[in-house]
């Protein structure tokens, strides 16, 4: 009986590589798909925060929920500004004591951040003990499903929520001047957006609002530029939640901008043409119309 001929090495090696070539082909599509899928979980997230956000202001004279989490008058009762509700507490203790320390100093919160980590259960009570909980009862939708900084970084840079408040729709209460209060104050709700998805690289620059170089009060709107940095888990695109109640995604339109969001996450920092106030003239936002489009929709 004649035996049966293997394999030659040429083709086991043939075959090899047409594997590896359809692994190169396969695998950066089935990210795409998979990032693409993060972005819708994302959306339906800013949807719930969104329609908590306006459900808080119909139930309280109009007022924005404040964006800073040090603000809370029950669970914080020495703050200086007991008046002011807020979205989200920075982690809290079994006592309910801010952990690890008063989030009022960011340098001090990053440094006890490190030496301290607070676990998820006390992240979750933090969450729970913030204005817009009531609204939604799951801590789940605070964080993006593609925001993969809790799982694969260390303290301080494993942050868990995922958006910020944007500063003027009463996001940080320092200097907002320019800010809204009240949501009758803002004219065109359908085109201003609320809720941002932040890539701040630490929990101390992940507790507040997200700040955007906007000049439009002050000069020019096509001097704008960033300031905080907006995430890139979605391939090309972001969600974003306006004041109107409804969320959307966007998709960046211009190269530059991905590579700048990339550069910052991978702790490089902007590039300078992006920021505001920086570089010549050409490099603002009038030639970038992705940050453009953020300038026109931020205040």
């Amino acid at each position: 009986m004649k035996g049966i001929a293997g394999f030659t090495l040429i083709e086991l090696l043939v075959v090899i590589v047409i594997i590896a070539i359809l692994l190169a082909v396969l695998v950066p599509a089935l990210n795409v798909v998979r990032e693409h899928a993060t972005g819708s979980v994302c959306l339906a997230n800013e949807r719930g925060l969104i329609t908590a956000w306006v459900t808080y202001t119909e139930e309280n004279d109009g007022r924005l929920v404040g964006g800073y989490p040090y603000v809370r008058d029950i669970r914080n009762p020495g703050s200086p500004y007991p008046d002011r509700s807020q979205w989200l507490c920075p982690p809290l203790a079994e006592d309910g004591t801010i952990f690890p320390i008063a989030a009022n100093n960011s340098s001090a919160y990053l440094a006890a951040c490190i030496a301290n980590p607070p676990t998820m259960e006390e992240i979750e009570r933090g969450i729970q003990a913030g204005a817009l909980y009531p609204y939604l009862d799951t801590t789940k939708v605070y964080h993006c499903p593609g925001d993969k900084r809790w799982t694969r970084e260390q303290p301080p840079y494993n942050v868990y929520q995922t958006y910020s408040i944007t500063d003027p729709m009463n996001g940080k209460f320092e200097d907002n001047r320019y800010g809204y209060k009240k949501m009758t104050e803002i004219k065109t709700p359908g085109g201003k957006y609320v809720l941002v998805e932040e890539a701040a690289r630490n929990a101390s620059f992940n507790i507040g609002s997200w700040w955007f170089g906007y000049k439009g009060n002050s000069g020019r709107i096509e001097d704008s530029g960033f300031l905080d940095p907006v995430a890139l888990w979605h391939t090309r695109q972001n969600t974003f939640g306006f004041a109107d109640g409804h969320a959307e995604i966007h998709k960046w339109k211009e190269q530059a901008t991905v590579d700048a969001l990339q550069q910052y996450l991978d702790g490089k920092g902007f590039p300078l043409h992006l920021t505001s106030g920086s570089g010549a003239p050409e490099t603002y936002a009038h030639s970038n119309q992705d940050v453009m489009w953020l300038a026109m929709h931020y205040y």
